[in-house]
């Protein structure tokens, strides 16, 4: 076979492998800005090259062809995907006497190699920076002390990619257990339990991807250190999101909340209430609301002043955790009225929380500032919607009425009881 021939044979290849590829819709969209009979011209001729090549060069080769790919925006799977659709159409146009001659598969299969470290290489350059931006915005719309953590799943892996590019840059903690993240996950209190356990979870998941990265990276394993990556910057991603959502609604939550007592204001009382009854009928779960007044509370601000009715109506809420469960709500419902959403409780529940409750609170000797102490005590009122026995859902409106009919009727019979209906 004469070059002119084999020159005239690999154009045949590349004709053949450029109309199997545009034949392929994104190809053909990607293709649309470039001047493919160009393209097609110069990877022949390239190809005609790499028969020349010794080993060496054609690992510099590979390594132009890989940063040339990702430069121009080719997803990495495409560059393996048209290697294979060439290494298929090879054997149409050349006999095997003259592929073993040439060494061309492996020629070929080096070139394919050494483009999987260059895009790899480029790659890894293009994701440091990209991450650098997003921490940077991140840093712009949340608190400083919110950024820095939810900011650090992102910058693990920036550190990861810094000493890839520079050895004498640090690695990051690879162990989960000393990870400064693990403990700050675990001991934060703007997070509840669900989302806790979730981002845990996830946080455990990135420590385990970031190690199998690091492994294919030292084997040179190069191409499924690409498909790794993508993947790893996907759930350093999903994780600093979720942190940074999270700490997001926690302050939202705050801004709803009484700063008194760390309570729910009641502006979206109803609307809560009456989500919970709507969906307890298709889940038939039960709800009920407890609301709470302190008996004769007015005579406390007016003997001992309204700061020393600050601290007993703090003291009260600290009462409240001990006995409520982390899926209730609480709302502070007026100056000494309080109301509990019990999501998925019928009437034996909430009646033993609310008489846990009143004992907390009569046998608490309540803190008046200046060494002085009171005893209180309250009245309670319950309202519960056993779907699977009523068939009319109430509004949320009729149900707090329900209740607080329920605390008078406590009231009117001699305060520090509970009545229910």
């Amino acid at each position: 076979m004469t070059e002119k021939s084999t020159q005239k044979i690999i154009d045949e290849l590349f004709r053949h492998f450029y109309r199997e590829l545009l034949s392929e819709p994104h190809y053909a969209v990607f293709f649309e800005r470039y001047d493919v009979d160009l393209i097609r011209q110069k990877q022949g001729q390239s190809f005609l090259e790499l028969l020349e090549l010794s080993d060496e060069d054609i690992h510099e080769n590979g390594l132009k062809i890989g940063k040339i790919h990702i430069n121009i925006g080719l997803p990495f799977e495409d560059l393996y995907a048209g290697y294979h659709k060439l290494q298929q159409l090879i054997p149409i146009y050349f006999n095997e006497h003259w592929l073993v001659d040439h060494q061309l598969f492996r020629r070929l299969s080096l070139q394919k190699m050494a483009a999987a470290e260059g895009y790899f290489q480029s790659y890894i350059q293009q994701m440091a920076h990209e991450i650098a931006i997003t921490v940077e915005k991140r840093n712009l719309l949340l608190r400083p002390s919110y950024a820095e953590l939810a900011n650090q799943p992102l910058i693990c892996l920036k550190e990861i990619l810094g000493h890839l590019l520079d050895e004498e840059s640090p690695l990051p903690e690879m162990d989960y257990e000393v990870c400064p993240l693990t403990d700050q996950l675990a001991n934060h209190t703007c997070l509840n339990g669900e989302e806790r356990i979730e981002l845990e979870k996830l946080h455990s998941l990135q420590h385990i991807m970031g190690h199998n990265f690091l492994f294919f990276v030292k084997s040179k394993e190069y191409a499924l250190a690409v498909f790794l990556l993508s993947r790893f910057y996907g759930m350093a991603l999903d994780l600093s999101n979720r942190i940074g959502l999270a700490f997001q609604m926690s302050f939202i939550q705050e801004l709803q909340k009484d700063p008194l007592t760390h309570f729910y204001l009641r502006h979206d009382m109803e609307t809560l209430i009456d989500s919970a009854l709507n969906l307890s009928v298709a889940d038939k779960r039960n709800v009920a609301i407890i609301m709470l007044d302190l008996d004769d509370f007015k005579f406390i601000n007016d003997s001992h002043g309204h700061l020393a009715g600050d601290h007993v109506l703090k003291e009260v809420s600290e009462l409240f955790s001990q006995v409520v469960r982390e899926s209730d709500k609480i709302f502070r419902y007026g100056g000494e009225e309080f109301l509990i959403l019990l999501d998925g409780a019928g009437i034996d529940v909430a009646s033993g929380i609310a008489e846990r409750l009143r004992k907390l609170i009569e046998n608490h000797p309540f803190d008046l500032g200046m060494h002085r102490t009171t005893k209180i005590t309250a009245s309670i009122g319950i309202a519960a919607y056993h779907p699977a026995t009523m068939e009319k859902v109430p509004s949320a409106r009729h149900f707090i009425d329900v209740c607080d009919r329920m605390l008078l009727k406590a009231k009117h019979s001699g305060k520090n009881r509970i009545e229910y209906c």
